[in-house]
């Protein structure tokens, strides 16, 4: 949810940082440029003053410092912070921000106020907020601007989007500036995770906190979270437990917020008792019944233990998206994944991953958000057995040496590339995908086909050398299903 109508300037802030960030030396505005795909370098120059100008309001030298030089072009000097650290201030410097901060705290503020406050005429604010307002419509959240300033919508997608907001730009509670009292949250969030049996990290615990603080801001105010009956029929499937007693004088409705939330996220190993058939007979099933079809045409047949596992799975995420209302844009933080190291690491799997995923979509179009596929690519990875992920090479030792010490020679190739292939010897040639001798008399098969397939010469303990020629060779032979 990182809007970029909103935050366009922070945005490309971000990126032109991501991209320094990755260099060893100074690059010039231009290379910068390109790697930006920005056509206007003048541009992508007077972004890299105003970044530069930021920074230097806000760290010491000693912690980051943006270096700018006409011959030498520009670099990030970076020790202390880290990139998310400065983004975070790049985001607080933004007119938005005041906004939200002024909103969250107060729900509603005199516009009066908010213009003298921050240094803005009144219909400089309109224009801003009319701006801003094109990006939140599409959380169903909208800005009014009269002799007031104030938050519309429903309640429980105006507590998300906050979250979201917080979440994003911030991470965790104690970094809120302007949240007075961070550790009464943190108390709570303690108290609320202990209640839950649930075990996890500070950096959790300062996580929730921030949902508590949403919830908490409101519990006495007009801006009261109501459960609906279509919300109430996702809900009957999981037996809700009670708020600890600390929070019993909290509304229903925000207690059910918070326990939804936390189990949608998929945090932390949280449970609830929630019966699979429940689940089966109360919620529509179509999507899931079609990615566990599709699944088992590309992959294997599941059991059933795994399917319940799976409908489980799918029940968090209509409780997200039907009660906690979170955007699938601001879910894919939840779900990172590099894929193109999947992609590099597992190139057998990733291409079953690929069809699966392109026939699902095609029988159900409405589930093409990024956050759904990184979820379905993180499903597949978890029900593929590890030896499976990887691409074969099946192999056919040829050797003068004795059992043992041919045996030995296998289990240094095997355990070599245990993490790269699955290395399968054969005593069949003609199942070989390539030959391995340690003779440079290497008898010459008489079938033509099996005489072409690669063979690699090495020691008979495997050097260095060895391990590139068959890590070479491996590469040309991968076996693609």
């Amino acid at each position: 949810m990182e809007d970029k109508i909103i935050f366009s300037s922070v945005m490309l802030h971000k990126r032109i940082l991501v991209i320094l960030d990755n260099q060893v030396d100074f690059i010039s505005i231009n290379h910068l440029a390109k790697l930006l795909k920005i056509p206007s370098v003048n541009s992508v120059k007077r972004s890299c003053d105003n970044l530069r100008q930021s920074i230097t309001a806000n760290f010491d030298d000693s912690q980051v410092e943006l270096l700018m030089s006409k011959g030498k072009g520009i670099k990030l000097k970076r020790n202390s912070v880290n990139i998310r650290r400065i983004v975070e201030k790049l985001y607080e410097e933004e007119f938005f921000y005041s906004v939200f901060k002024y909103l969250y705290s107060k729900r509603s503020v005199s516009t009066t106020e908010f213009c003298l406050s921050n240094h803005v005429s009144e219909s400089q604010l309109r224009r801003k907020i009319r701006s801003a307002n094109q990006e939140l419509n599409k959380y169903d959240v909208h800005i009014s601007v009269g002799t007031r300033i104030s938050v519309k919508g429903d309640e429980f997608k105006i507590r998300s989007w906050g979250f979201s907001f917080l979440y994003l730009v911030h991470g965790s509670i104690r970094d809120v500036s302007w949240i007075k009292n961070s550790n009464f949250y943190i108390d709570i969030a303690r108290e609320v995770l202990s209640h839950l049996e649930v075990s996890t990290t500070d950096y959790m615990v300062d996580i929730v906190a921030l949902l508590c603080y949403i919830n908490y801001k409101t519990k006495d105010s007009p801006y009261r979270l109501k459960l609906t009956k279509e919300k109430e029929q996702y809900l009957k499937q999981i037996s809700f437990p009670p708020p600890p007693k600390n929070l019993e004088n909290w509304n229903h409705a925000d207690w059910i917020y918070l326990v939804t939330a936390l189990y949608g996220f998929n945090l932390f190993d949280f449970k609830l008792t929630i019966d699979p058939s429940r689940i089966k007979s109360g919620i529509s099933l179509v999507y899931m019944d079609s990615w566990i079809s599709f699944f088992e045409e590309e992959f294997r047949i599941l059991t059933d233990d795994e399917k319940n596992n799976l409908y489980k799975n799918y029940y968090k995420d209509i409780l997200l998206f039907r009660i906690v209302q979170m955007d699938a844009d601001f879910l894919v933080s939840f779900t990172t994944i590099d894929t193109k190291r999947i992609s590099s690491q597992y190139p057998t799997f990733y291409q079953k991953f690929e069809r699966f995923w392109s026939n699902f979509l095609k029988a159900n179009p409405s589930r093409g958000s990024d956050y759904l596929r990184n979820e379905s690519l993180l499903m597949c990875l978890n029900l593929t057995p590890a030896k499976e992920l990887l691409p074969t090479v099946s192999v056919y030792l040829f050797t003068n040496y004795p059992v043992v010490m041919s045996n030995f020679l296998k289990d240094r190739i095997t355990v070599h590339f245990t993490n790269s292939y699955h290395v399968k010897f054969t005593l069949d040639t003609e199942e070989a995908d390539l030959f391995i001798s340690t003779s440079c008399r290497t008898p010459t098969p008489q079938n033509k086909e099996i005489a072409a397939k690669p063979t690699v010469i090495v020691n008979r303990q495997p050097s260095a050398r060895d391990f590139q020629l068959l890590e070479e060779t491996m590469e040309k032979v991968i076996k693609i299903y």
